[in-house]
């Protein structure tokens, strides 16, 4: 039996070192099968670099990439998916230099388009010639507002690149039919979000490389729409929302019918994902009769196989434990197995192969971390829901992480002090699968709220449209709410709350600071955005109509819209701030500029705060490198230590 030592609470020593943050782990995604060889294949970022693992019959895995490329785009400046299989079993990619292919058994990588004012990914191959569809992105005019959007067919021996579908601002999710004779996408116009107003069409494919009798299939009354994909046998497969939630649908092979795949018990779960990032793949058609899918209710997965022919489901994963599955994460192998990425509450994002006849025939493939961590340092979150005391009266939600170190106890009576997370998006999640970042603070003595605020996906429809017309003073409160929560229920130690946030997550922290600035005694805020009248003249396009739909409220007149914007940044409310401020931010960031952590810093620190911003060489918005990664954890715990130990 091992004696604990004595220690409060932040003065814990841990084995989960930023080393172990930053080097050790692996992140996979982008799950891919090949039907011709059998293999699958998914992307793992590591140590800075992003390459293509392949997945072989025996289940070993190989590195098939050379260095020194390195998987990734900018379409969308948050990049669209990078890679896909060609029908001879090749391998299509894009990096930040252009479009190759890559022979994945000779290793060897040739050069597709090279163009600097091209950027294509997406990538869709047709099974019967050597052309790929694909998104492309125009940046003649290099500004949000000119950036042109088209899919296109690229000839893979030629390089020739036709723009087969125009007239959309963006575009998602472009598919061959299994026959090649047609194709599917997803589209959608400024000033409106995917989120709500994604359209679905499908067409016929030429042997031109041109479309024809192009049909609409959903989208146009704000119902969600997702993720089409398409089964063997011709029928389209598409989500849409049903009385709140996103429900499965397809279009018979032959048919315009459109049919609800009605599932008992899953009435208030999310099927099919759209997000910011494009790619999402949370369901798979294994065969005419099973779909292998995500169900998503209260931000927790169930991993679950649809029998087409009884309407019957049930879950599959549960050897595993699988409680947070991402979004491009499943892709088919046969007709009983496929290859899903998750977590589950005791394991890091991992490969897993999930047979759904035999769970005994069930394994890992990859695992995030060749030194896992020991159950012993594991915190387990726990779902919580917050019932608001402020008005509108409103259910709140977020994952608590106790502190758990099997070496040290705080002294008798002594309460932990807590820092809340809040994710990015805004239309984003916290899940409960294993995070390294809140393990290695909840193993120093910290607890951790992962916040899903007003506006997280994974609670449906009316959850996620509540933050419409509200950005800042609604997510700044669901915060604070959660505070008193745990502070009033003797969990938390008083005054000893911080808040922190990336992206959408930094906007909430600012506004938590400026708007309840004896909430918290310490921020940390990494590539948060202060200031929104100029924020939306300078991102990018994807998101450039984005503040407009979380700030404006329907009704809300033109000539209020200059002093409400005003009135959600938190710049001009700095002299609210009384909390130490930390800012992280990448120099070259086009999402949120750093004028936008530069600006607040500046403004604090000439009033005498107690402020610090620290400015990331070559670092864009997403902070993912691992000297950033290093950096951000090292200063976040610095300035927790400074703000929630003092007594």
């Amino acid at each position: 039996m091992t004696i604990k030592r004595i220690e409060p609470h932040g003065e814990w020593t841990s084995e989960i070192t930023i080393e172990t943050l930053t080097q050790a782990l692996r992140e996979p995604s982008s799950a891919r099968a090949c039907p011709r060889t059998g293999r699958a294949y998914f992307r793992e970022t590591a140590a800075g670099r992003s390459t293509i693992i392949q997945v072989n019959k025996d289940n070993s895995v190989k590195d098939v990439l050379p260095k020194p490329y390195s998987v990734g785009n900018t379409v969308y400046e948050y990049s669209v998916q990078a890679y896909n299989i060609l029908r001879d079993g090749r391998i299509i990619f894009s990096t930040l230099k252009g479009t190759f292919v890559l022979d994945p058994d000779a290793g060897q990588v040739r050069p597709l388009i090279q163009n600097p004012v091209l950027r294509h990914g997406a990538y869709n191959a047709d099974p019967n010639s050597d052309w790929v569809i694909a998104i492309e992105e125009d940046h003649t005019i290099d500004e949000p507002d000119h950036i042109k959007n088209y899919l296109v067919a690229i000839n893979t021996k030629t390089s020739e690149i036709k723009r087969i579908v125009s007239g959309a601002d963006f575009y998602y999710n472009p598919s061959f039919s299994a026959d090649g004779s047609k194709v599917s996408w997803m589209q959608w116009d400024r000033p409106q979000m995917m989120f709500e107003h994604s359209e679905i069409y499908y067409a016929a494919w030429n042997k031109d490389a041109s479309v024809s009798d192009i049909r609409f299939v959903t989208g146009k009354n704000e119902e969600s729409a997702a993720e089409p994909r398409w089964a063997s046998d011709g029928s389209l497969f598409f989500a849409q929302e049903v009385n709140g939630y996103r429900q499965l649908f397809r279009i018979p092979a032959g048919s315009d019918k459109v049919e609800h795949i009605a599932l008992k018990g899953l009435e208030k779960a999310d099927l099919g994902e759209v997000m910011l990032m494009e790619g999402s793949a949370t369901y798979e058609i294994l065969s005419e009769r099973h779909v292998i899918a995500k169900a998503h209710m209260l931000a927790v997965s169930k991993l679950v196989v649809i029998d087409l022919q009884t309407s019957q489901w049930r879950q599959v994963g549960q050897e595993f434990d699988l409680s947070h599955v991402y979004s491009s994460a499943i892709a088919r192998l046969d007709d009983s197995t496929a290859i899903v990425i998750g977590s589950t509450p005791a394991t890091s994002r991992s490969v897993y192969k999930i047979d759904i006849t035999d769970s005994t025939r069930s394994t890992m493939l990859r695992s995030a971390s060749d030194d896992p961590l020991a159950e012993k340092w594991i915190s387990t979150g726990k779902p919580i829901c917050c019932k608001s005391k402020s008005s509108p009266s409103r259910d709140i939600h977020g994952f608590l992480f106790m502190p758990k170190n099997p070496n040290f106890a705080a002294p008798d009576g002594e309460l932990p002090p807590l820092i809340i997370d809040a994710h990015g998006g805004p239309t984003g999640i916290h899940g409960n699968g294993l995070l390294a970042t809140t393990q290695y603070f909840t193993s120093r003595g910290y607890a951790m709220l992962l916040l899903n605020y007003s506006g997280s996906i994974g609670f449906g429809g009316e959850y996620r449209r509540r933050l419409l017309g509200n950005w800042g003073p609604l997510d700044a409160s669901d915060a604070v709410e959660f505070a008193e929560l745990l502070v009033d229920a003797g969990k938390i130690r008083k005054g000893s709350v911080g808040i922190t946030g990336h992206s959408a997550g930094g906007f909430n922290t600012l506004q938590c600071i400026t708007r309840h600035p004896k909430a918290f005694a310490g921020a940390v805020c990494a590539a948060g955005v202060s200031e929104l009248v100029t924020f939306e003249s300078q991102t990018h396009k994807l998101e450039a109509d984005y503040t407009r739909h979380l700030i404006i409220a329907k009704g809300t007149s033109e000539k209020e819209i200059p002093e409400l914007y005003r009135s959600r940044s938190a710049q001009y409310f700095a002299d609210e701030i009384v909390a130490p401020l930390l800012l992280i931010h990448g120099i070259e960031d086009t999402v949120v500029p750093i004028s936008q952590a530069s600006g607040i810093y500046e403004t604090l620190k000439a009033k005498g705060n107690d402020v610090e911003l620290i400015a990331l060489e070559g670092e864009d918005h997403m902070l993912s490198a691992p000297t950033t990664r290093k950096a951000w954890i090292e200063a976040a715990e610095r300035w927790w230590r400074k703000t929630l130990l003092k007594q």
